[in-house]
């Protein structure tokens, strides 16, 4: 559980840089997020030992996924935004039918991947209106994070 408390610290820090607005620190921490629990994730999938990938890792990868999404929405940087939620998105629901003998473990993933589905249509319509303020400029982290760490 050490993971998620460092993740919950990155993030945490990634959004104080997101709201003040120093776009490039924000994105390397969310990356920072994103690789943090990558790596818990494969560490838990590999070991033999009871110690599973949770939900709760899941949900902090689609979490950081989102957030770095927002970065590059709120830079304009509409390829790069597309890119990685398509990429994860991709992943997600790979990783849903390869769990198929964990159907809570199967079920979060395809959770997941409807949120990034649905941010990856919210950053589209976001770039069709070109406008300065958007939908864009709502940026979900303090409503993600606590859904899942309160």
């Amino acid at each position: 559980m050490a993971d998620l408390a460092l993740w919950k610290h990155i993030t945490q820090q990634a959004n104080i840089a997101f709201k003040s607005e120093i776009y490039a620190h924000a994105e390397v921490l969310y990356l920072d997020a994103i690789e943090l629990m990558k790596t818990a994730y494969s560490e838990r999938n590999l070991s033999s030992t009871d110690d599973k990938p949770t939900m709760l890792h899941i949900i902090c990868l689609s979490i950081s996924i989102q957030n770095l999404a927002d970065v590059y929405a709120r830079q304009a940087r509409w390829p790069r935004c597309f890119s990685t939620l398509e990429r994860y998105l991709n992943l997600y629901e790979e990783a849903a039918s390869d769990a198929q003998d964990d159907p809570n473990l199967a079920l979060a993933f395809l959770q997941e991947s409807c949120r990034l589905r649905r941010e990856l249509f919210r950053h589209r319509a976001c770039e069709k209106t070109q406008h300065d303020i958007c939908a864009c400029t709502c940026h979900q982290d303090k409503k993600m994070t606590e859904r899942i760490l309160h």
